[in-house]
């Protein structure tokens, strides 16, 4: 019990830190950089089974709302950024209601012609399952996901509980280049998941610090190296608590004028707390993706593995592979496909038993734009865990969006 307070206190106190380090740097320039605010408006409805990715198989009529307010300030050597979301999902039969809400904070900012910081945290709560997106991507500058950065993968293990997990997290880094050729990054990020109710599966905290170098050898090629650190700590118990060290060789390759090609390639040692003692456990990590930004079309293309703690089993070495695709039909019409795939496993000595999970999402997503503030949109989703005693989820939803205030 007083491990668990003693973690808790520590978690809290590593993200508020890192938090304040953040506002703290650009607090003094919000005020002199002009707010463009905004509000999106959505409501949509259809049908879904499965929502939470248990052994439910009833076809259900469902209705959703969501609401995301936003801010931005934007100066001549930055951009800051804060929005928050709120989605309440009501099923008309068998499934409970679903709430989906959270903050952000962003910032990117020049120090100088050399140096850029970056830096956000954030709160989200959900419900385990009620999602389609197993891998989720890095915010890019413009507050949207960048499918061309390594994803962020999502913790199978908690998948088909429908138990609400809290997440709060902050970040912070820095870029400098000492030449036109030469550029050197550092990162640091804290996380904390929590669940409100009582239940089997672990809270744990996450820390992560990393480094980078990279030297741009022409044009189209920059390669480089990285060294990665991360510890895991489990609160109310030592078993399983790890630390993960991964050092990496990077490329950047321009193949045309509008392929990109971003490799990392390495090893990952990770010493866990295990019921025998520590053991330390070897593995490749590194990652793939390439970009094709065309005209009307972008795809990219996403496969890695990487060790990521879990709720549910421990650290585990994760496999993945992604594939993201938006076309624009015409000046109103475009589509977005999305097909991602995750396989997770531990070994049997680090908690007693072996894990083994995979999880496949499919999504299809159509927008037609009515006017300049308001589009329609109809979407699809297809997830599964092929899992025994688990069923399938689908989902068919069609609605309509909104903005209200700054549109750019």
């Amino acid at each position: 019990m007083m491990r668990d307070l003693s973690q808790r206190g520590v978690a809290a106190r590593s993200v508020l830190r890192t938090a304040v380090c953040v506002a703290a740097l650009g607090v003094s320039a919000l005020a002199a950089a002009e707010p463009r605010l905004a509000v999106d408006l959505s409501a949509g409805a259809g049908f879904e089974s499965n929502p939470f990715l248990g052994d439910d198989t009833v076809i259900a009529p469902a209705v959703t709302v969501g609401v995301a307010p936003r801010i931005v300030f934007k100066e001549a050597n930055a951009t800051y950024r804060i929005q928050g979301r709120f989605e309440h999902s009501e099923y008309l039969r068998k499934y409970p209601s679903s709430q989906t809400y959270g903050v952000e904070a962003a910032m990117n900012r020049r120090l100088g012609t050399r140096t850029q910081m970056r830096g956000g945290a954030g709160f989200n709560s959900s419900k385990s399952g009620n999602q389609f997106y197993a891998l989720g991507f890095p915010l890019g500058p413009d507050g949207n996901p960048d499918p061309s950065q390594p994803p962020v993968i999502g913790d199978v293990t908690v998948l088909g509980g429908a138990l609400r997990r809290n997440i709060l997290h902050a970040n912070l880094g820095f870029t400098h280049q000492p030449t036109a050729r030469d550029q050197f990054s550092v990162d640091w990020s804290a996380m904390a998941a929590r669940y409100p109710k009582a239940t089997l599966l672990d809270e744990y905290n996450y820390y992560v610090q990393n480094v980078g170098y990279s030297r741009k050898i022409s044009d189209d090629l920059a390669l480089g190296a990285s060294m990665g650190i991360a510890k895991t700590d489990y609160t109310g118990r030592s078993l399983g608590d790890a630390v993960t060290y991964s050092p990496q060789l990077t490329a950047q390759k321009r193949l045309t004028p509008t392929w990109t090609l971003n490799a990392s390639a390495g090893v990952s040692y990770t010493r866990v707390r295990t019921l025998a003692g520590h053991e330390g456990t070897t593995g490749f990590a590194g990652s793939l993706s390439g970009c094709n930004r065309g005209v009307r079309g972008d795809l990219c293309l996403n496969v890695g593995r990487q060790a990521m703690p879990t709720s549910g089993g421990g650290v585990l070495s994760s496999t993945y592979a992604g594939a993201t695709y938006a076309y624009r039909w015409d000046q109103l019409t475009s589509v977005e496909l999305g097909a991602n795939f995750v396989h997770s496993s531990s070994n049997a000595t680090v908690l007693g038993t072996a894990y083994d999970a995979d999880f496949l999402s499919l999504s299809a997503t159509a927008n037609r734009r009515i006017s300049e503030r308001m589009s329609a949109y109809v979407t699809a989703g297809y997830g599964d865990r092929f899992a025994e005693g688990l069923a399938s989820s689908y989902r068919v939803m069609a609605g309509v969006r909104m903005t209200v205030g700054y549109t750019q």
